[in-house]
């Protein structure tokens, strides 16, 4: 119903009135445009940010349970800091 209220009045408009509303409704869709734009990049930001995050705890949880399987077995601390890159105050910690 309201294409066919907007399509009634646009048919009575002057031509003058006929281009300002073009020009309106195309600023209206490019505004809606840019916006969709603004949305997509931030939301594929975040998700890369999110999925850098998850990889970066996920290795140091691989690494910790690395060095902690080690120091089970009783490697000596200076050796698994040396492998794992973790102190041997994180690694007592474990």
């Amino acid at each position: 119903m309201d294409k066919f209220f907007e399509t009634c009045m646009f048919a009575h408009m002057n031509e003058d009135m006929q281009m300002k509303y073009v020009r309106q409704m195309m600023a209206e869709w490019d505004r809606e445009s840019q916006l969709a734009t603004a949305i997509m990049h931030g939301e594929e930001r975040g998700e890369a940010k999110g999925l850098a995050k998850g990889l970066a705890k996920g290795r140091a949880e691989g690494i910790a349970e690395t060095a902690k399987a080690m120091k089970e077995k009783g490697l000596d601390l200076c050796l698994i800091s040396e492998i794992t890159g973790l102190t041997a105050e994180q690694i007592k910690e474990l």
